[in-house]
């Protein structure tokens, strides 16, 4: 699908957090955006945030021979909260069901889902574990490090 500008393709974060957030409603768990901060509720409830570093030196071309970075190294991290009454199954469950995703995640970023990039080389880069004693949650934050690239169809005319 071709981006209407070539701004879009620069909202990586915009446009596979919400992916993301997609392929987690799909199995009924509730998940927000980082710029969705009004509607966090109570938990159980995924943060979703990708941290998108450097470009990778690899360059696409625009519809007018232009060149542009198009692929980029990134973190994408997976904030779990529950509250800890809950916590025993309901946390490590939730934990699960993202690494278990995660390991064929390349197949859920569909072009439907995500129709200006491409997600390729998902690892897991690492799980940090924290309790809130005052709120009574516990926090897991599973990231993956991953490249995010632009789809070679999705370059507009400039």
């Amino acid at each position: 699908m071709t981006a209407p500008d070539i701004d879009t393709l620069f909202m990586q974060e915009d446009h596979v957090e919400g992916a993301s957030q997609q392929i987690l409603k799909s199995l009924d768990i509730k998940a927000f955006k980082q710029c969705d901060p009004e509607e966090i509720g109570l938990a159980p409830y995924v943060n979703i945030q990708l941290a998108l570093g450097g470009a990778t030196g690899h360059f696409g071309q625009d519809r007018k021979g232009t060149l542009w970075h198009d692929a980029w190294s990134a973190t994408l991290i997976f904030e779990i909260v529950t509250k800890r009454s809950k916590a025993q199954i309901e946390h490590k469950t939730y934990r699960a069901h993202i690494r278990r995703l995660m390991q064929y995640a390349e197949g859920l970023f569909t072009e439907e889902r995500l129709p200006y990039h491409v997600i390729t080389k998902i690892q897991e880069a690492g799980t940090r574990p924290t309790i809130e004693n005052g709120d009574g949650l516990d926090i897991s934050q599973v990231s993956f490090s991953c490249i995010v690239s632009v789809r070679q169809n999705a370059w507009p005319e400039v």
